[in-house]
């Protein structure tokens, strides 16, 4: 059995009679793209030709894909890599919307979901099977319909490389407030009188 990793070169593997044979990356560097062939002997002693085309070949990627940019934009604000920010969809344009902005150390399939204070996604922003650095996801405080209840969500962002290894993040969070302040006077009850400009 030969190999060739990444390019560099074509090395003899093992030599054996029987099949299949076992091949471990671990002493050979690990992660990488690999091309296969085999060359058999008969009884006789001669040997195959080596091919020169048409090679057997397996990515091996164990790396995991990590979160190289992450920040929240609440409109009318700048963008902030904090973990919480809070937005007020009242319809008053203040506050009423947040910018979600990533970007992945590779491509991935990629997904960024909202999620309520029990786990249950109540939107999901995006989804693509093919992404590095997808444009800002706008979240507008509903569930796709109508304004969700006052409360803190959790925005998970997804990313699964092509070999399958995956990262979920959770570390951010939007609040949702749309009820304002309640001023309450207790001065004076009702009962005094002011004179004299006091």
């Amino acid at each position: 059995l030969y190999y060739n990793k990444d390019g560099a070169g074509w090395n003899v593997y093992d030599s054996v009679t029987p099949s299949p044979i076992t091949f471990d990356t671990t002493d050979l560097g690990g992660d990488g793209t690999y091309q296969f062939y085999t060359l058999a002997t008969d009884n006789a002693g001669n040997v195959e030709d080596v091919p020169v085309a048409d090679f057997d070949e397996t990515t091996v990627d164990t790396t995991f894909p990590t979160v190289d940019s992450y920040t929240l934009q609440v409109a009318g604000e700048e963008s902030t890599t904090d973990t919480n920010v809070l937005i007020s969809p009242d319809g008053d344009e203040l506050k009423d919307t947040a910018d979600i902005d990533v970007g992945f150390s590779e491509n991935g399939a990629v997904s960024i979901n909202i999620k309520d204070s029990e786990g249950a996604v109540v939107n999901s922003l995006y989804s693509n099977a093919d992404e590095t650095d997808p444009a800002a996801q706008t979240w507008d405080g509903t569930d796709g319909e109508s304004v969700v209840a006052d409360g803190i969500y959790t925005v998970e962002v997804i990313i699964t490389d092509p070999a399958g290894n995956s990262v979920t993040d959770t570390t951010k969070t939007i609040t949702v407030n749309t009820v304002g302040p309640v001023v309450d006077v207790t001065s004076p009850d009702g009962s005094e009188f002011l004179s004299g400009g006091s």
